[in-house]
């Protein structure tokens, strides 16, 4: 008798990235790390140009979300096709700008958003230095010790107060585990040479957390659990 897993598995295409030999894998990480480093550095170069953030930031993050779900239809009805590159593509650059703008509106209001920057750039220079040693476990633990150590010191040293550690932590920890799980499931659904693609996944696949538990019902539907 054979028991069905208790949750969906995890979407894959044939010829993935996963499959691929250790090399191409590891180019195929590094350029999907590399391109959203310099997509986070186009957010914060956004959010540097905004001198007064106007707009309440609930519907600032309304926008965001109405584009990523734009983005994630694109995805699901024209997977690699022209609409999940160009016009994807075009939404990509429009939600950059919102997150820009959200950044600019949360920092005015005392969020310490320069931490989210900052553990994307991590998790790059983790992916440089690491070499052929690269691992995902690596690339969550080394950073995050990083960036504990980086909230204690500026404690310590009175650069800080301890609830604004305590704060850029909690928002630091999540959004590096989010990305560094993500970045492993992406090797599974995109192939080598849809770099572009993957990058822009990183952005639109927070949304998905609000669509798992319709997976997950629907899966047990399936399988009558």
């Amino acid at each position: 008798m054979t028991v069905p897993p208790l949750f969906p598995e995890p979407i894959t295409v044939s010829g993935n990235a996963a499959e691929s030999d250790y090399d191409t894998r590891l180019a195929f990480i590094r350029r999907v790390i590399r391109g959203q480093f310099l997509a986070f550095a186009f957010v914060t170069l956004v959010a540097t140009q905004i001198s007064k953030a106007d707009g309440r930031l609930e519907s600032i993050l309304a926008y965001a979300v109405i584009v990523m779900a734009v983005l994630h239809f694109t995805r699901r009805f024209g997977r690699g096709g022209w609409l999940d590159r160009w016009f994807g593509a075009s939404l990509f650059f429009l939600l950059l700008v919102i997150l820009g703008w959200a950044g600019a509106t949360m920092k005015a209001s005392g969020w310490p958003v320069a931490v989210l920057p900052a553990v994307s750039a991590l998790i790059w220079v983790y992916s440089v230095l690491a070499g052929r040693d690269f691992s995902f476990v690596g690339q969550f633990s080394l950073p995050a010790l990083v960036l504990g150590l980086t909230m204690a010191g500026g404690v310590g040293l009175h650069w800080i107060s301890l609830e604004t550690a305590q704060l850029a932590t909690a928002m630091g920890l999540p959004f590096l585990g989010f990305l560094v799980y993500d970045l492993a499931m992406i090797l599974k659904r995109r192939r080598p040479d849809e770099v572009a693609l993957s990058v822009v996944d990183l952005f639109r696949d927070p949304l998905n957390f609000t669509t798992y538990g319709v997976r997950v019902w629907r899966h047990w539907q399936r399988v009558k659990i």
